[in-house]
């Protein structure tokens, strides 16, 4: 979907009941909540099941088309038009960590179209809720939540629509990120960044998404839109995220978006590890293997370990003191003995006054004790 005017002329005619969900009873046109009402207030078991709280509920059939749904809204007047669709869980880091987490209770919809509180914290969510917000029949704003959290909408009239197509569903917010410019969406005061569009494209448990975020990673996208989509992949897209990050680690021309992918790949799992060894041993860039050291030293590991060792002799000096430094954030156990062996015997003076320098920051008890061996023994 455009940011233009959808067509309501002919889209009106989707604005139908959802027949098989409404109990027996003369025909309406729209099934509504009074003001207060609940889904758990409900005796239909598909309204039950609606995650929001709001003075009126509209309810529409997206069966047909998601873009023809909310253009039907739009020409009833709607403002606040929400959806649900089947939440990623296939994260691959070693968290082992659902990609959604919600909270449970009430979330609470602000007149700027967030939510509040924003995130989630507890429990696994099987399925997100999106909520947009429309103005001049143009998408303003689009949030979303677990349905762990039930959405209140306050006395606000929000139209939901049934059966959403969740392929539809990434490809209208991905219409939405190419449309939106972080700056120009911050001097105007609007609230939909691209990497809140880009999160929920994400969270879409269809393989859409991995199309839609590979799309957005592509040689000629803006360099801030690949690195947020890139986030995103190796976050939440498990295999199939991963092995478009590491791809690109190996092969993108730009060495700048390759540093940020040694990060993303932290993201990923065992197979990130093996391509982060190999980015700091190979890589044609000395910025790429500095930021693969940089990382490999958050990840502590016998094969991390073994990489920043031999990479504390690396020919080009900048590697070297990225080395001792990632040394210097291994836990202690590991990384102060190695710390005091480079300190004592590293043939380049740089190197050890580098060691030194990261023994005196950790306060650690050997390294004390290193200083004292060091200044009670005789001048040469």
């Amino acid at each position: 979907m455009t940011a233009r005017p959808l067509a309501g002329a002919a889209a009106c005619a989707l604005l139908i009941p959802l027949i098989s969900a409404l109990p027996p009873g003369p025909p309406a046109q729209r099934t509504r909540w009074n003001e207060g009402a609940t889904a758990s207030a409900s005796r239909d078991p598909q309204t039950a099941a609606v995650p929001v709280r709001a003075g009126r509920l509209e309810r529409l059939d997206a069966r047909q088309g998601l873009e023809a749904a909310i253009a039907a809204a739009q020409a009833a007047g709607g403002e606040w038009i929400a959806w649900s669709v089947r939440a990623a869980r296939h994260r691959v880091d070693r968290s082992g960590s659902d990609s959604l987490r919600g909270r449970t209770g009430v979330c609470v919809l602000r007149e700027d179209g967030t939510i509040d509180p924003e995130g989630w914290e507890r429990g696994p969510a099987e399925r997100m809720t999106l909520i947009a917000r429309t103005r001049n029949r143009t998408l303003a704003h689009v949030a979303f939540t677990s349905d762990s959290c039930v959405l209140d909408a306050g006395p606000r009239t929000v139209y939901w629509l049934d059966g959403v197509v969740p392929a539809q569903s990434v490809r209208l917010l991905a219409g939405l990120v190419r449309q939106t410019d972080d700056e120009e969406d911050e001097r105007e005061g609007r609230r939909m960044s691209r990497d809140g569009l880009l999160a929920a494209v994400a969270l879409h448990d269809d393989p859409e998404a991995d199309v839609s975020l590979r799309g957005f990673v592509q040689a000629g996208q803006p360099r801030a839109l690949r690195r947020k989509a890139a986030f995103w992949l190796g976050a939440v897209r498990g295999e199939a995220g991963a092995a478009t990050v590491e791809q690109l680690a190996r092969n993108d021309g730009d060495a700048e978006f390759r540093e940020h992918l040694t990060f993303v790949l932290t993201l990923t799992g065992e197979r990130g590890i093996d391509t982060l060894i190999d980015l700091a041993r190979t890589d044609r860039n000395a910025g790429v293997r500095r930021q693969a050291l940089f990382w490999l030293g958050q990840k502590a590991g016998d094969r991390a370990i073994g990489e920043i060792e031999r990479a504390v002799d690396d020919p080009d000096s900048k590697i070297r003191t990225q080395a001792v430094f990632a040394l210097s954030r291994l836990p202690a156990d590991e990384g102060v003995p190695r710390l005091i062996a480079v300190a004592r015997t590293h043939r380049d003076p740089h190197v050890r006054k580098q060691a030194m320098f990261w023994l005196g920051q950790s306060g650690d008890p050997r390294a004390l004790q290193f200083f004292e061996d060091v200044l009670r023994s005789p001048t040469p």
